[in-house]
């Protein structure tokens, strides 16, 4: 009988230790990543199958983002976790252009140390060798290039602006700006329905190597006046090194800027924590991930353009990685 109760108080106390681990809801997060079909959306699919696999109870579902919409739904919490662009992520944080307000609730975990650059990618038989070429000659432009909210779409619209030309005033040239993601513009691009797309995104871009089988290429460098234009909306002097790409046998000057992982400071501490923790362990299998090679926490937590999730923070000061 004695043994019988010591049995039964065993077995009460190893429920009571086991239950509320096995039975704790999962934490289940919004993550805004890129375009479908570009490196974004693939790389943050990547990162969080190796985050589930390694971690307790998060449950993420990817959704599409963009550059510029990806501060602001985490700002407001309509997301949980997005990738953002550093200058844009510090703009938003700071209330600066483009943004109407301030976003004091955005928090940073790490950057992947990676690099995203403009892409002004031409058939190889337009005449087109500048964009001086386009706006001063009013060329009868037909490009490609993603929908607004999207850091590609910014860029291009600010070039416009250097230029002084509006949408209606490139379209009275007998030029036409169609809106689609990097999927539709290999087939625009294909099919000739334009001579050019203008993207921001990895070197290589998957979606121009996409379109080379089928057409060649060339690409326009922009001049100093668009760097030092640029330069002010916090993108950076950046060559695409020759031979990236099929034919391009020379360096294309271009401005370049870098993602940023950030979240809501409202995610709980834990969550965070528990995602830094894998992040920074499972670095070797995150750097296996397209475009993710320069993948280092040490580096990535370094001049971060907002502050850093306490949850984020509380693991790196435990891994030696934060004073």
């Amino acid at each position: 009988m004695k043994k019988l109760k010591t049995l039964i108080l065993f077995t009460l106390c190893a429920v009571f230790l086991v239950v509320p681990v096995s039975g704790q809801a999962d934490q289940k997060l919004t993550v805004a990543s890129g375009i479908i079909g570009g490196g974004w959306y693939s790389s943050m699919a990547g990162i969080f199958e190796i985050i589930h696999a390694n971690s307790s109870g998060i449950k993420a579902r990817i959704v599409p983002g963009g550059g510029m919409s990806n501060q602001p739904r985490v700002g407001t919490h309509e997301v949980d976790m997005a990738w953002g662009i550093t200058p844009f992520v510090k703009a938003a944080y700071t209330g600066k252009a483009p943004f109407p307000a301030e976003f004091k609730n955005l928090r940073c975990i790490m950057k992947p140390n990676d690099v995203f650059t403009l892409h002004s990618v031409f058939q190889a038989d337009s005449p087109i060798n500048s964009w001086d070429d386009v706006f001063e000659k009013k060329y009868p432009l037909k490009l490609g290039v993603v929908p607004d909210g999207i850091s590609d779409a910014f860029a291009f619209k600010k070039l416009m602006d250097f230029y002084g030309v509006d949408f209606k005033t490139l379209e009275s040239w007998g030029g036409k700006i169609m809106r689609a993601g990097y999927p539709d513009q290999i087939e625009l691009m294909k099919d000739r329905h334009v001579e050019a797309v203008f993207e921001n995104t990895f070197v290589p871009a998957n979606p121009v190597m996409q379109i080379q089988p089928f057409r060649k290429l060339k690409f326009i460098s922009f001049e100093q006046k668009h760097i030092d234009y640029f330069a002010k909306l916090g993108f950076q002097d950046y060559q695409i090194p020759a031979n990236s790409y099929e034919n391009q046998t020379d360096s294309v000057r271009s401005v370049a800027s870098g993602s940023v992982m950030i979240v809501n400071v409202n995610v709980p501490d834990d969550v965070v924590y528990q995602i830094t923790k894998v992040l920074v362990e499972k670095s070797a299998e995150i750097q296996k991930i397209a475009n993710m090679q320069h993948w280092d926490p040490r580096k990535g937590i370094q001049d971060l353009p907002a502050p850093l999730h306490p949850g984020a923070a509380k693991y790196l000061k435990e891994a030696g990685l934060l004073d």
